[in-house]
């Protein structure tokens, strides 16, 4: 029997791409997970498999009545409701409101219940690299409202546990990418233009190094948060030790659907940030692996696209 076999969590944002992952792990290891979303549009498919035995749910985590009832009896919350993508400028208001009011409503109603709260912050905080690998001393100077929003709530967490004794655990999590991802980034950009035989557009040279980490490697990271009381109080970078250029993607891409595109080099705004991520700490404390490689996790997605074509 597993140690969160019987174990009351929430999850907000649950039909998220990464919430609905790590409720599935949780849900598979015997917990009696709830699901607090106020699901957009498309988003219920993400839980299909979850509702016979998980409760949903939908509201908005800014509606302080929502999340006491919510909260109401669980062991512990698992936070990673936010809107969909970082890049969004016209989401910049609900970053503010979600990331601010929302987690306030959560971490002080996870504190009147004593509820281990496990928070999904980014590597976005850290934002221009000084030196890389990055760790967790590196200084903190995000780029982007939602690595500065991301940071912020980091801020709430600490203080909520000095000031209150709110048990939190905070997870800088790498780019995140597998089958069901509601959002276009470049894994699932390049496979679906390969596919389509397009050119691939790459910008600023493709030079830039990415660590993506594959969803279900990212919901064990959460369920490690969740079973190790060494974890608690702890900030900790999930990523994978793999590291690929976009352009190496892009290759990869190619080589993976058979295509006869090519990648087309083009000028314009890039993120130059080198995320080169250490989370050595991650592997000390909680045990942290990465199981998925890149290679793989890009075909799971190949799968998915085809799949959903078929359907």
């Amino acid at each position: 029997m597993d140690v969160l076999s019987g174990c009351r969590i929430l999850v907000t944002g649950g039909a998220g791409f990464l919430g609905s992952n790590v409720a599935r792990l949780l849900q598979q290891k015997g917990a009696v997970i709830t699901i607090l979303d106020n699901c957009r549009p498309g988003y219920e498919r993400n839980i299909v498999d979850l509702l016979e035995k998980a409760q949903f749910i939908r509201g908005d985590i800014n509606d302080e009545n929502v999340v006491k009832r919510a909260v109401q009896g669980k062991d512990a919350v698992v936070h990673t409701a936010f809107p969909v993508t970082q890049c969004d400028r016209s989401l910049e208001r609900q970053y503010v409101g979600v990331g601010t009011v929302g987690l306030y409503n959560v971490l002080k109603e996870a504190h009147a219940q004593r509820a281990l709260v496990v928070y999904a912050s980014s590597i976005s905080v850290y934002g221009r690299q000084l030196y890389t690998p990055i760790d967790e001393r590196h200084p903190l100077d995000p780029v982007l409202l939602y690595g500065v929003t991301k940071l912020a709530g980091e801020y709430y967490c600490k203080v909520m546990a000095r000031e209150y004794g709110l048990q939190v655990v905070m997870l800088r999590f790498s780019d995140l990418y597998g089958p069901g991802l509601g959002r276009d980034n470049a894994p699932v950009v390049f496979l679906k233009r390969a596919r389509a035989g397009l050119p691939l557009v790459v910008r600023g040279g493709g030079k830039q190094i990415r660590s993506y980490l594959f969803a279900t490697d990212a919901a064990m990271a959460v369920y490690l948060a969740l079973t190790n009381p060494a974890a608690v109080g702890g900030v900790f970078n999930i990523a994978s030790d793999e590291t690929v250029t976009i352009s190496g993607l892009a290759q990869k891409a190619l080589q993976i659907t058979g295509s006869k595109g090519e990648i087309v080099y083009e000028d314009g705004w890039v993120d130059e940030r080198e995320y080169r991520i250490d989370s050595t700490l991650a592997r000390t404390v909680l045990g942290f692996k990465p199981l998925v490689e890149l290679e793989t996790g890009l075909r799971k997605i190949l799968a998915w696209q085809e799949e959903g074509e078929q359907a």
